[in-house]
């Protein structure tokens, strides 16, 4: 078409072998659903505890550079940004665990095991359930305040890029799937489904921009019919 077009030598070049590298395991995608009861008439948590439970979770044990959560309406944008903040920031919850921590150093499982092996954690139990605290062991202000800075974006909110920049969590709607570029964003939250498919993309598209960086999209899923598809359906 080039040639067509313009009258002058065009090259094109492919490229080599060596020039192109498959990342293996470049993205991870994680579904999360409630169910409200079982068979035996227990009640299980509801999409908005498992929304607040998720992040909190992430906020405490995993490497979070920062993360976006994307849901559909201006108020569980308000709603789930206050309740984060005030499980986080207020009632600071993760101390029901530094708590075991500070008070059992000497005996707290995990602190006294061996485990320098990159590998250790493997078919590990303890660390199965979350209750390994070895990588710990170097850090000396467990007892220092946490706290996690949250923003929320929607329409009618200035978008005040500098403030989204310094923040942790950014709770939105539709208004940052577009025209906002913050490349260290490697967590990606998705509150129920999507409108479309397009949509999600779209959201999609705002997490891992920074080179060498492995997004993680998590979906928090409720009863819908549409949830049980996109659960069922996750690897698809």
């Amino acid at each position: 078409f080039g040639m067509k077009l313009f009258n002058s030598g065009i090259k094109v070049i492919e490229p080599e072998e060596t020039d192109i590298k498959k990342i293996e395991d470049g993205e991870t995608y994680i579904f999360v659903k409630s169910s409200t009861r079982d068979s035996n008439g227990y009640t299980y948590p509801s999409a908005t505890q498992n929304m607040i439970q998720s992040t909190l979770l992430i906020a405490s044990s995993v490497k979070v550079k920062k993360l976006m959560a994307f849901m559909d309406s201006i108020d569980a944008v308000s709603k789930l940004a206050k309740q984060t903040n005030d499980a986080y920031n207020h009632r600071k919850l993760y101390n029901f665990r530094l708590d075991n921590l500070i008070n059992q150093q000497s005996s707290y499982v995990g602190l006294t095991c061996n485990g320098f092996s990159p590998t250790c954690t493997d078919n590990c139990d303890i660390y199965e359930r979350g209750e390994c605290w070895y990588i710990l062991r170097s850090i000396n202000d467990v007892e220092t305040p946490k706290s996690i800075d949250i923003k929320k974006v929607f329409a009618g909110i200035p978008i005040v890029r500098s403030q989204l920049e310094n923040s942790n969590f950014i709770f939105t709607t539709s208004e940052l799937e577009l025209g906002i570029d913050l490349p260290n964003i490697n967590y990606l939250l998705q509150y129920g489904t999507p409108y479309t498919i397009f949509d999600y993309l779209q959201r999609k598209g705002r997490a891992g921009r920074e080179p060498g960086l492995m997004p993680v999209f998590l979906f928090i899923l409720g009863e819908k019919s549409n949830d049980y598809v996109y659960f069922s359906r996750g690897s698809s």
